[in-house]
């Protein structure tokens, strides 16, 4: 069973379908036990619309009884009075089963494929196919149950229903009554003044028409026009339904216009008449509400969009092709406080002459190209000195035409400034490690390599004094030179005399030596004649660099040789360490099993000794090989000093 707050509705639209039966029978029948506008079939539909589905068989038993006591009231049979209850019932059923299932659900007649949807289906689909239903019964019947003529005046009748009746049902009362809190007291007055103003064009208007000037009966259009605009579906429906109710009581009478031999010809065709013109404000009502919604979702678009700018701390600009502002986000305005500019200038009169040019040139640009552009611009803000970050950009229409550049400036001043105090600190790191590397070298070698040679000595004295022991004496011996040699070496990596006191070509020289013997990678040392000297940290960044790449040769790449090529330029050395390995195999690339390895800190060391001189580095890898490029600012020099040492 459905819940007791389902049963109660029922129980009311009962109520209410007995009531619009009555009211019907009051205004007027067009002929015995026929109503030209019958209320009830639309008050079960707006019924069956909001109910669920599991209890429409209890608006059917609720509205049953409802039925049967009106049409007894006015005299009708049991037969007929079944035939008229099935007939609404389907009605009923047919409109809110097929409305449900092709429109998206309330609201019913805020948009333009809605309202058409209503109108097609409500005024036309459904009275049209049990019209068809009524005829053919009366013609299987030989017209003992229906017929052809009273299922046309039945299915024109529920078109009218279907035009005045439902829609107001549905947008009235069938969508909640939350919206008649909503409506301001200037509304409330301006609703007041147009149903007057209706009531009295229509009392006025059809009985003129009627009697001597027909162009009267379209005195309500324009006040129908206004309640479309105004009030929307809600209004069009009511004035629809106060134009039908007027029109078709004033038929009944004999003052209407349509005048025709017979009352019924004349409801007929006032019925069919108002049907069209009821339909156009619908759509039109519709198509208002379709364009407030968009409106209103514009405009909140537009506000959040604004709100989302205002709160990001970078100055945003959209420019039109002429340089005219279109939108200025917060930070931008905050930005441009100082500045002062008249209405219909364009943003680039705001700024000196140079500046103007300058952003004139790189708007042109992008919209010539059609591509975004990123640069780094400094400017002076407030007496402060302030890097921007620039991001501009074209924007298109639907059409893909460029019609504004929208650039973007992030203020990046901090940010410089952490990143050139990390270098400046990543340099200070890299100058305290090196000189710790020399002070370790230097009392490696000073003092403990001494060391080991004056044990080596006094082992050496003690074989002939000692002859059982000599051969214990002879292993020491040997182990101490082993021990000897291997920290000259750890001595030499640390830091090579030879780079202090000779410089960096002798010293790789050295180095590669060493190198070749520890390893058995076969290495190259090309130097082009025009290197000499260079500054102390130069030497030391690239002995480093070179160091770190060929042990990265070493551990990683599986290589046979190497080459070291330096090369002096008018205004740049270039130092570059290739070798013949299998080159950088990232993780993404590698195979399952496969050795990968990564740009780790060696790199990173490489590149922060490189940005203290103000040079670069490259990495270039392929599976022949890797190459590491270091370029450094340095003037070329005679290359006499470095000629002498290598000879």
């Amino acid at each position: 069973m459905p819940p007791g707050g389902e049963m109660v509705t029922a129980l009311v639209v009962g109520v209410a379908y007995y009531a619009g039966a009555e009211l019907a029978f009051w205004v007027g029948t067009l002929s015995y036990f026929f109503a030209p506008l019958w209320p009830p079939n639309m008050i079960l539909f707006c019924a069956l619309l909001r109910a669920p589905y599991r209890a429409w068989w209890l608006y059917l038993a609720a509205v049953l009884p409802a039925h049967i006591a009106a049409e007894t009231g006015v005299g009708m049979q049991m037969a007929p009075l079944l035939g008229a209850f099935v007939c609404n019932v389907a009605l009923a059923l047919c409109s809110a089963a097929a409305l449900r299932r092709l429109s998206d659900g309330p609201p019913w007649l805020d948009t333009l494929a809605k309202a058409w949807i209503f109108i097609l289906v409500v005024a036309v689909a459904a009275p049209t196919l049990i019209g068809c239903g009524i005829a053919a019964l009366g013609w299987l019947s030989h017209n003992l149950v229906g017929g052809g003529k009273f299922a046309t005046r039945w299915a024109i009748a529920n078109v009218l229903g279907g035009i005045a009746l439902a829609p107001i049902f549905v947008t009235w009362v069938g969508e909640g009554l939350a919206w008649l809190t909503q409506i301001s007291a200037w509304r409330a007055l301006e609703a007041a003044v147009l149903t007057i103003a209706l009531a009295v064009s229509a009392y006025v208007g059809f009985p003129a028409a009627a009697a001597e000037y027909p162009v009267l009966a379209s005195m309500p259009i324009p006040l129908m026009l206004w309640a479309a605009v105004r009030f929307g579906p809600r209004g069009a429906s009511g004035a629809i339904l106060m134009v039908s109710i007027m029109a078709l009581a004033g038929a009944i009478e004999g003052r209407a216009p349509f005048a025709a031999a017979s009352p019924e010809h004349t409801i007929l065709s006032l019925q069919m008449f108002l049907a069209v013109l009821s339909a156009p404000f619908l759509v039109l009502a519709a198509v208002v509400m379709e364009r407030r919604h968009a409106t209103a979702k514009a405009t909140l678009a537009h506000e959040e969009l604004q709100s989302i700018l205002d709160n990001t701390p970078a100055g945003v600009c959209v420019r039109d092709l002429q340089g005219r502002p279109l939108l200025v986000n917060l930070s931008a305005r905050n930005a441009l406080a100082h500045l002062r500019g008249t209405a219909g200038e364009t943003a680039y009169d705001r700024f000196p002459p140079e500046i103007a040019a300058s952003w004139r040139d790189e708007d042109q640009t992008v919209i010539a190209n059609g591509k975004p552009m990123v640069k780094e611009e400094r400017r002076d803000v407030g007496g402060d000195d302030r890097l921007f970050l620039k991001h501009k950009f074209p924007l298109r229409d639907r059409g893909e035409d460029i019609y504004a550049v929208c650039t973007v400036s992030t203020d990046v001043t901090e940010l410089d400034r952490a990143k050139h105090e990390v270098q400046d600190l990543s340099a200070r790191l890299l100058s305290a490690q090196d000189e710790e590397r020399r002070r370790i070298a230097r009392e490696l070698h000073d003092g403990t390599v001494q060391t080991l040679t004056a044990v080596t000595l006094n082992l050496s004295r003690l074989i002939g004094a000692n002859p059982k022991d000599h051969r214990t004496i002879e292993e020491s011996i040997g182990l101490l030179e082993e021990a000897h040699s291997e920290l000259r070496t750890l001595s030499y990596l640390l830091h090579p005399p030879a780079l202090d006191e000779f410089g960096l070509v002798p010293a790789l020289r050295v180095y590669v030596d060493g190198f070749t013997k520890r390893t058995g990678i076969d290495v190259t040392l090309r130097v082009s004649p025009q290197v000499g000297r260079m500054e102390a940290d130069i030497e030391m960044a690239l002995f480093r660099i070179v160091q770190e790449s060929l042990s990265n040769v070493h551990r990683h790449s599986g290589a046979k040789s190497a080459e070291i090529r330096i090369e002096q330029g008018l205004t740049e050395l270039v130092l570059s360490i290739s070798d013949d390995g299998q080159g950088i195999v990232s993780k993404a690339s590698a195979g399952e099993g496969a050795r990968t390895h990564v740009l780790g800190v060696g790199i990173a060391g490489m590149n922060a000794r490189l940005n203290q001189l103000g040079g670069r580095l490259h990495v270039q890898s392929e599976s022949s090989g890797t190459t590491v490029i270091a370029v450094v600012p340095h003037a070329g020099g005679n290359g006499v000093a470095s000629a002498e040492l290598m000879n």
